[in-house]
């Protein structure tokens, strides 16, 4: 890393509504690029002006189709640019979001789902499948595929964004005592409970981030871990967009592919579990 002093504490950018994030991180870092994700035959990037753009598109869309403040809308899907533009989508749009994990079996993203009263959900294609096996959770009425899927009443990403604009007038601001987010415990010891997090929760941790870590323009930042992990969606996504770092997605957690990404999208800084980094240090010993 180019950053060679730690710990420091510096002005923080201030704590302020998720929604306010975008607008904020767009205005200040617009023409930079906000994220990298690997398309198989090379990155694909979008820059903060055109992110925050979709994000309002989306929040429109997610008004016009009737959201109200504080319902509930799910988020189900690989790491990628579209899972963090609809997060703060559903911030711009008065909602509260839900992020699933992956990992759950059918039944268990149909609980949560059912449990958090989940208007809407955002999916990526590959757990279309998953979703369908779950059944139709209770009180869900709308599904927006992360891709261009529209088969079983699926409403496809660039549709909703099409269509967002409509609905733009409905968005109204946030307040930090406003509920932004539930995120579902592992339930190992019982039945997965949700945990609630205000907007003040979320942007107090990344404000704190941004006065220990010196990160900035110019940075990229490997996210890797999965973002609906209160972890990663903190320290991985929300934290480096409101410094404006650029935030590349690991196409694998292999040591082969992370180190082809830090080579590839010269990354500075990365977060993660010490397990990941064994096995990363166990890989460059082989």
């Amino acid at each position: 890393m180019r950053h060679s002093t730690y710990p420091v504490c510096r002005p923080d950018r201030g704590v302020f509504p998720l929604d306010e994030l975008v607008a904020r991180s767009a205005r200040d870092f617009g023409p930079l690029v906000a994220m990298k994700a690997w398309t198989g035959n090379g990155h694909r990037e979008i820059t903060y002006g055109e992110f925050a753009d979709r994000v309002r598109r989306i929040a429109g869309w997610l008004a016009h189709a009737g959201l109200n403040h504080g319902e509930r809308v799910g988020v189900l899907g690989e790491n990628r640019p579209e899972w963090g533009m609809a997060y703060l989508a559903v911030q711009c749009a008065g909602g509260v979001v839900v992020p699933v994990d992956r990992l759950q079996p059918a039944s268990g993203v149909n609980a949560i789902l059912s449990d958090s009263a989940a208007r809407f959900v955002f999916v990526s294609e590959r757990f279309l499948d998953v979703l369908a096996e779950a059944g139709p959770p209770r009180g869900l009425e709308r599904i927006v595929c992360m891709d261009e899927r529209t088969d079983r009443g699926v409403l496809s990403w660039s549709t909703a964004l099409e269509q967002g604009p409509a609905g733009a007038a409905r968005l109204r601001p946030r307040v930090l005592d406003d509920l932004a987010a539930i995120l579902y415990t592992s339930g190992t010891t019982g039945r997965s409970k949700g945990v609630m997090l205000t907007q003040r929760n979320i942007m107090t941790n990344v404000a704190g981030c941004s006065q220990l870590l010196p990160l900035g323009p110019g940075d990229t930042f490997l996210s890797m871990l999965p973002l609906h992990h209160a972890f990663e969606c903190t320290a991985g996504f929300l934290f480096p967009f409101y410094c404006g770092c650029c935030i590349t997605y690991a196409r694998s957690i292999k040591t082969a592919d992370l180190l082809a990404d830090m080579q590839e999208a010269t990354v500075t800084a990365m977060g993660s579990a010490p397990l990941l980094y064994e096995k990363m240090h166990e890989g460059m010993e082989r």
